[in-house]
C-alpha cells in the first residue's frame, strides 16, 4: 500500500516555516544635522526636533556641546507626547512645527551674534487639550564633556543665610559622580578651558515649591555618564503657558531659552574663561 506524501510534505513545509525568520524592520535613519551660522558661531542643530548638537566659535574653532542624544518627546501638563515634526532651515535659524493630539507648537532655533535661542513662536491648542505647562526633558541646550580639557559646571541657587553659599563649582572629569536625576537652579554656566556659556530662560511655575521655589526652577542641570565620559548639561526649567483657573485667552509670554558663549577671542593659553570673557 502506497503511503500518501502530503503528510510528509506538510511536515517539511512546517519545518521550513519555523526556520524562516522575518528580519527586523530597521528604523528610518535620522536626518543629518544642519548648520546655522552667525559671524561668531556655527551651530549644528537637529532638523527632526529643536535640539542643538554643538557650537563652534568660527574664529578659533573652540567648541561646546549641546545634546548628542536624539529627543522625541515633550511634556505638556506633565504628560509626555511624541509629536510629529516638520522643519524649515534657513541660514541662521530652523523653524519647527510640532503636532500632537490636535495641538500645534511652533518653535525656532536661531543664532544671532554669539547668542543661540530656542523660542516657541506659537501654541495652538484645543478645547480637548489646553496647554498649561510645557517642558522638554533632558533638552541639554548647552553642555560640556569630561574629555574636554578644563570642563566644569557652575550653578547658583537663591541663598539668603548669613553663612554658607548657594554657589556650586564642579569640575567635570571621567570620575565625576553622575546625578540620579535632573535638578533645577537659579543660574547655570558651563565652560571648558577655552570657552564658556551661560544660559537664560523665562521658565515660570504656577505654584513653585521645593526645588523650584524662590526662582530656583529656572534652569535644569544634570551630570550623566556617557560611556567613557561624563556630560554636564544645562537647559530650561518648565514653562507656564496658562495658569490654573485662567481663561483660555489668558496666557503667559511664550517660552524661550538662550545659551550665550561670549563674543570675542578665547582667553590666553593657561587661563580658564570666566565671567569677563
Amino acid at each position: 500500500m502506497r503511503i500518501p506524501l502530503w503528510p510528509a510534505a506538510a511536515a517539511v513545509a512546517g519545518l521550513i516555516a519555523t526556520l524562516v525568520v522575518t528580519p527586523p524592520v530597521s528604523a528610518a535613519p535620522r536626518a543629518a544635522p544642519v548648520t546655522i551660522t552667525s559671524p561668531e558661531l556655527a551651530v549644528r542643530v537637529d532638523p527632526a526636533f529643536p535640539r542643538v548638537v554643538d557650537y563652534t566659535r568660527r574664529a578659533t574653532g573652540d567648541a561646546l556641546n549641546g545634546n548628542e542624544d536624539p529627543i522625541t518627546t515633550l511634556l505638556v501638563n506633565g504628560t509626555a507626547y511624541t509629536p510629529t515634526v516638520t522643519s524649515t532651515p534657513s541660514g541662521s535659524a530652523v523653524d519647527y512645527v510640532l503636532t500632537f493630539s490636535g495641538v500645534t507648537v511652533r518653535s525656532r532655533l536661531s543664532v544671532t551674534g554669539s547668542v543661540v535661542e530656542f523660542r516657541v513662536t506659537a501654541i495652538e491648542d484645543t478645547a480637548d487639550l489646553r496647554v498649561r505647562t510645557l517642558a522638554i526633558p533632558d533638552h541639554n541646550l548647552v553642555s560640556v564633556r569630561s574629555d574636554q580639557p578644563g570642563a566644569a559646571l557652575a550653578t547658583a541657587v537663591m541663598h539668603t543665610a548669613t553663612t554658607g553659599t548657594g554657589d556650586t563649582f564642579t569640575p567635570i572629569t571621567a570620575s565625576t559622580p553622575a546625578d540620579p536625576a535632573a535638578t533645577t537652579v537659579m543660574y547655570g554656566l558651563v565652560n571648558t578651558g577655552r570657552l564658556a556659556a551661560a544660559i537664560d530662560s523665562n521658565s515660570l511655575y504656577d505654584q513653585p515649591s521645593g526645588g523650584t521655589a524662590r526662582e530656583n526652577g529656572r534652569i535644569a542641570r544634570q551630570i550623566v555618564a556617557k560611556g567613557s565620559h561624563r556630560r554636564a548639561g544645562l537647559w530650561s526649567g518648565a514653562w507656564l503657558h496658562r495658569a490654573a483657573g485662567a481663561a483660555d485667552s489668558e496666557t503667559e509670554p511664550l517660552p524661550y531659552a538662550r545659551a550665550a558663549p561670549p563674543p570675542g577671542p578665547s582667553p590666553p593659553a593657561g587661563r580658564r574663561p570666566d565671567c569677563t570673557d
